[in-house]
């Protein structure tokens, strides 16, 4: 099992946004269970940056975290989703 401390930043606007939109603040992901998530590369059309898709648990919900690659480290979270059955 691998587990990484990142650092994760994020734009301040796109945060206002994912509020107002999802009500979902973007420092929630620091309490993301890496143990448990699933994370595959993003690959759905030619981004300018690695990106990727990540399925996992923040206080026992499921979300979606769409993470960025930068400069050789993880350091942008730019979208947080509730997960929700249908």
């Amino acid at each position: 099992m691998y587990s990484a401390r990142m650092k994760i930043t994020f734009d301040p606007v796109k945060n206002e946004r994912n509020i107002r939109e999802r009500g979902l603040p973007f420092h929630l992901v620091e309490g993301f269970d890496w143990d448990s998530a699933l994370v595959e590369e993003d690959a759905r059309k030619p981004y300018q940056e690695t990106r990727y898709v990540t399925i996992g648990f923040i206080g026992g919900r499921l979300f979606v975290v769409i993470l960025l690659r930068q400069m050789k480290a993880f350091a942008s979270s730019v979208f947080a989703r509730r997960t929700s059955v249908r």
